[in-house]
């Protein structure tokens, strides 16, 4: 029981929180060159993604770098544990959005929790 009702307080905090950890993928997402791919991603703090990737051609690392910085909502990108590998090279990401980038989601998820 004292297992569950952790879970449940878990979750309610994540709920009561401003992490809105798909609203920050689906943002570094469009400009992911198709051979990027993402292994794990997990938040850090409130406005940091740190996600483990992997990719076939290595330039595409650079490229990808490039077209983060360009986002409006980004406020740095660091590339981390650059590791050649013989089936490719995989990384680590690590992003960090302007606090409020995501506000307009937010409402509009408050917006659609409150009409239902």
């Amino acid at each position: 029981i004292e297992g569950r009702q952790q879970i449940v307080e878990r979750l309610a905090e994540f709920d009561r929180s401003n992490l809105i950890p798909f609203e920050m993928l689906r943002a570094i997402n469009a400009s992911r060159p198709r051979s990027v791919y993402f292994t794990r991603a997990a938040t850090e703090g409130l406005n940091g993604l740190v996600i483990a990737a992997s990719t076939r051609n290595v330039s595409d690392v650079n490229q990808y770098e490039a077209s983060l910085r360009a986002l409006p909502e980004v406020q740095t990108v660091e590339v981390r544990n650059l590791q050649p590998r013989d089936d490719g090279t995989t990384f680590t990401l690590v992003v960090t959005f302007l606090p409020g980038a995501f506000e307009a989601a937010l409402a509009e998820d408050a917006l659609q929790t409150a009409s239902r």
